[in-house]
């Protein structure tokens, strides 16, 4: 409602000081209207606002009933990257929803999908996992192929480059059985995907025959289970044994960090003593080999040739090679 008062002018004698106060009186009255319109406008302004609110709360909610939105997997992937984020260079990601995701690679809708990010260290590289269900190039419907993303980072100023740590990559075998397919891949210091990134990402790099699809499809396989699949990506940092890499790889992930960092490293240390052990005694053997003669020698052969080796020694010290001598 605006309110307008009006005053008229009461007859008074004239003077400055009567009129003073009547254009004073009627700069109070417009102030006070101006106030009062300033005031409408802004109840207009916020009902108007409401009624803007109220639509996007509907186009909200009739969003949330379409998961498949691109909307909605932005948001799914900011709450993974919440969630699942890590800083000692591993991830033990759950990929959910495998017969749909699977079917959109098939169809191409969706060739690849991309992990939660996670970190080398606190102050280190940034990087996600690429995965082709379908295979990506050459493989395609015969592998699935997975490949390391590097991401600008807050501190690549100061980490070093390029990115040369290598790389593990296990699906896990759901069924206890240790049938983990295991690949470790070896970053190209010459590639622009190993170098600091310039842009949001870098291209991809990685094993592109990661796993036989067959071996995916088949029904029964022990690494889909309940339409869910575990892959974990690892950085090797100390370059883990080959033959010690099922077993890492095959620790509880209940189990506290430091209590799997600390079985990994009390197994490496077996296996060091262990190598070292059989090298050693593969070295006693080849020295008793040697010092019993065990390889069969033709002893008048060597008594023969130890014969002409004398003579010719014996010549050549006067100066006469055993072909003069034989000319004589």
């Amino acid at each position: 409602m605006k309110l307008v008062l009006r005053l008229s002018p009461r007859r008074c004698p004239y003077s400055s000081k009567n009129t003073n106060a009547f254009f004073q009186t009627n700069s109070l009255i417009k102030t006070i209207n101006t106030i009062t319109a300033s005031n409408q406008n802004a109840n207009e302004s916020m009902e108007h606002l409401g009624n803007e609110l109220i639509v996007q709360n509907n186009a909200s909610q009739c969003q949330s009933q379409q998961p498949s939105s691109l909307q909605d997997q932005e948001t799914k992937q900011i709450l993974d990257d919440v969630h699942y984020v890590s800083y000692n260079g591993e991830l033990l990601w759950r990929v959910e929803d495998f017969a749909r995701k699977f079917a959109e690679a098939e169809s191409r809708k969706h060739p690849s999908i991309v992990s939660p990010v996670f970190y080398s260290s606190p102050n280190g590289y940034k990087m996600r996992a690429s995965l082709f269900l379908n295979g990506d190039g050459d493989v395609e419907g015969t592998h699935m192929s997975i490949y390391l993303v590097l991401y600008k980072g807050d501190y690549d100023a100061i980490v070093w480059w390029p990115f040369t740590i290598p790389v593990v990559f296990c699906l896990f075998d759901q069924t206890g059985q240790g049938l983990h397919i295991i690949d470790r891949f070896y970053p190209d210091a010459t590639s622009s995907s190993s170098q600091k990134p310039t842009s949001e990402k870098n291209i991809a790099s990685g094993v592109q025959k990661f796993c036989q699809l067959v071996v995916i499809k088949t029904k029964e396989n022990c690494y889909v289970r309940d339409d869910t699949m575990f892959i974990k990506i690892m950085l090797d940092f100390g370059k883990t044994p080959r033959q010690i890499l099922p077993y890492t790889l095959s620790l509880n992930p209940g189990l506290p960090e430091h209590i799997q960092e600390a079985m990994r490293c009390m197994e490496i240390e077996k296996y060091e003593q262990a190598r070292k052990a059989l090298m050693a005694k593969v070295v006693q053997e080849d020295q008793e080999i040697l010092r019993c003669s065990l390889i069969p020698v033709n002893r008048s052969a060597v008594q023969v040739t130890a014969q002409q080796q004398l003579t010719s020694t014996t010549n050549s010290e006067d100066g006469i090679s055993c072909e003069d001598i034989a000319n004589e």
